[in-house]
């Protein structure tokens, strides 16, 4: 009897660990926005890899990279990744270097996290002629002091030493709410995402989004 209650409560223990093993809701890329001339991510469910060039992870990264081995995104993310972060680094943010951290944390979080599913849910995709599908829309679940940690931290960032670089992204009267949705915003909307990535900022522990319960991203900030 007792043997038989250890092998089922082990059991129970396994099919609870499956239940909540986060996983991968995009990946790679399966099409182009040729608004913005970037990659769009595909569609998948399937469980985090381990890269092939940890180096670039840690550089472009390095924050996730301290504490995983294994991602939802590939290299060639991680180099356009790298490219578009050149471009806040070039504006003036590298001389403020936690807003910078933070800045870049957003969008490691976003494709690389090992954990992406528990705040990131595709809501929209369409097919591609290959089987595959391309996202067209994600709700990113974050947490209230997440976002206003990292709106903080970059909210007197001045570009190229003269304009404030949240007037130059969201107008006067920028909030972490604006700052969040304008940088996931395509460019039918004025802004530079290959997808519609919807900011969901909230105080609670969860959501439900679609379906699907999501717990918001709420990870250190400097």
């Amino acid at each position: 009897m007792r043997l038989t209650y250890c092998a089922s409560f082990a059991l129970c223990l396994a099919l609870a660990s499956q239940a909540f093993a986060a996983r991968c809701v995009m990946r790679g890329h399966c099409s182009h926005n040729e608004d913005v001339d970037k990659d769009i991510p595909c569609k998948v469910d399937e469980e985090p890899q381990a890269l092939s060039d940890k180096q670039l992870f840690e550089e472009v990264c390095p924050d996730l990279a301290a504490t995983t081995d294994v991602t939802c995104c590939d290299v060639e993310q991680l180099q356009a990744l790298k490219k578009d972060l050149q471009q806040a680094i070039d504006v003036g943010m590298k001389r403020y270097p936690s807003c910078l951290r933070n800045f870049r944390n957003i969008f490691c979080q976003l494709l690389c996290s090992p954990k992406q599913s528990e705040f990131v849910k595709v809501v929209d995709s369409k097919d591609t002629d290959q089987d595959t599908q391309y996202v067209t829309k994600v709700v990113y679940a974050i947490s209230e002091q997440f976002s206003k940690g990292v709106y903080d931290s970059c909210k007197n960032v001045k570009a190229y030493r003269v304009l404030n670089l949240m007037t130059v992204l969201c107008g006067w009267w920028c909030d972490p709410v604006k700052f969040f949705t304008v940088l996931g915003s395509t460019a039918s909307e004025g802004g530079h995402s290959p997808y519609k990535v919807e900011p969901e900022i909230t105080t609670d522990a969860t959501i439900h989004v679609a379906g699907t319960e999501l717990r918001p991203l709420n990870v250190d900030v400097v």
